[in-house]
């Protein structure tokens, strides 16, 4: 059962008043810079997204599409995602599908929300800048959106509650926020592990809904450590409005490895190259296994 969410400023205010009042000459920068309840959140809301987004990766991954007739498409990708001082590079190359063939995409996030998302859009053989409205669209016919595969910052979110749970029988956090840019959810809550900041569920809610809409499950059971970074080798999306799930299975992984810069261009998307020296259809093993 879900924990009780515990309220931000009735406990805000005990703290401060229990706080001591600064003498003269006394720096203010010895107060707690946010209440005690978001501080701590903060830091379980860092931990979590420093684990799970806070590394360079080469991956080899593939998207298993059910839709509500039980159908099953199947797309295979590559994925190269590296941080260039405040910003972070991602590039997706997509093979599989009919409509989706060979489709490729860059995008560049920064902290402060400056981001940027191109396309290479198979049907005009041409590199397209896509809107923040795009952000919502569905990914090559699954129920996944392009915000569902963006990185994310903790100075893009609000704290508005914390919990805490089991997952499988495992201690964790519930971290509920609130989008501080556009997004197609009112609320998120982070299921958090206590013992190494693994995400294992994210639900996302539409604004006053008490049920969430899209789950996404990361099994503990299904995960791999490298470098310091606890990842799953299996995402799975389960859309509640829609009836339909989306499995992504990470045949290949290397955390921090060197990526040349230079491949997080235009001219990458126009090309026809493979990003891995393994590609699709060839997948390694996962680092570990």
């Amino acid at each position: 059962m879900r924990g009780r969410l515990e309220p931000l400023f009735p406990l805000a205010l005990l703290l401060a008043l229990a706080l001591p009042t600064a003498s003269p000459g006394q720096e203010d920068a010895s107060l707690p810079r946010r209440p005690a309840f978001a501080r701590s959140a903060h830091e379980v809301l860092s931990g979590a997204f420093a684990n799970f987004w806070g590394c360079d990766l080469e991956e080899q991954l593939e998207f298993q599409v059910t839709t509500r007739s039980g159908q099953v498409m199947r797309h295979v990708a590559e994925r190269l995602r590296k941080r260039i001082g405040d910003r972070t590079y991602d590039l997706f190359s997509i093979r599989g599908g009919t409509d989706r063939r060979d489709y490729r995409s860059l995008r560049i996030q920064g902290r402060g929300g400056s981001d940027d998302l191109f396309a290479w859009v198979p049907d005009l053989r041409r590199v397209r800048r896509l809107t923040s409205a795009q952000r919502g669209d569905q990914f090559f016919g699954s129920n996944l959106s392009l915000e569902d595969l963006e990185v994310q910052f903790v100075e893009r979110h609000e704290i508005v509650g914390r919990a805490t749970t089991l997952v499988e029988g495992e201690p964790a956090h519930i971290v509920t926020t609130q989008p501080l840019y556009d997004s197609g959810y009112d609320r998120a809550d982070f299921f958090i592990a206590q013992s190494d900041h693994a995400l294992l569920e994210i639900r996302f809610y539409h604004v006053d809904a008490l049920q969430a809409y899209k789950i996404a499950r990361m099994p503990r059971a299904d995960m791999e450590s490298q470098n310091g970074h606890s990842l799953p080798r299996r995402m799975i999306f389960q859309d509640l409005e829609s009836g339909t799930e989306t499995e992504i299975l990470f045949h290949s992984r290397v955390v921090n490895p060197p990526i040349d810069e230079g491949l997080f261009s235009k001219t990458t998307l126009e090309s026809h190259r493979r990003l891995l020296r393994s590609g699709p259809g060839e997948p390694a093993p996962i680092q570990g296994e």
